[in-house]
């Protein structure tokens, strides 16, 4: 069974779901990617994004809208960012739990293809990874 993307919101984020600006959310995930390049999980990756960016904006709104999140804390650990971190790095998309399985996916979509010192984005003829 193949959900639309509205479908894997409702499933993976329901606030965003319920939010009267979903269509904006994933108006602008779907800028970000290429439905070739992921073909049957294409849906899935425009909703994780969504939620991510939603996700983010929305913290950045309960830290008073301070702009980027520039850190991360788990137990002892921490990660810091520049405040003008790519959105479109990976380091970004870490930054929530729908990132990262954006990152996974991604990462799946390329196993298999190994070659030292080459961007995957070279090998595939700049169609993966669509968004770095």
């Amino acid at each position: 069974m193949s959900y639309s993307i509205l479908q894997w919101i409702e499933i993976k984020c329901p606030t965003l779901y319920t939010d009267s600006n979903v269509q904006q959310w994933i108006d602008g995930a779907k800028l970000l990617y290429d439905e070739n390049c992921y073909d049957d999980v294409y849906n899935l990756v425009v909703a994780l994004r969504a939620c991510h960016d939603y996700t983010v904006t929305n913290n950045q709104n309960n830290l008073g809208g301070t702009g980027q999140i520039s850190s991360k804390r788990e137990g002892d650990q921490a990660i810091s960012f520049s405040n003008n971190m790519d959105m479109n790095s990976d380091q970004y998309l870490q930054l929530t739990s729908y990132g990262k399985q954006i990152i996974s996916i991604k990462r799946a979509r390329i196993l298999g293809i190994s070659a030292t010192g080459t961007n995957a984005d070279d090998i595939l003829g700049g169609c993966f990874p669509c968004v770095l």
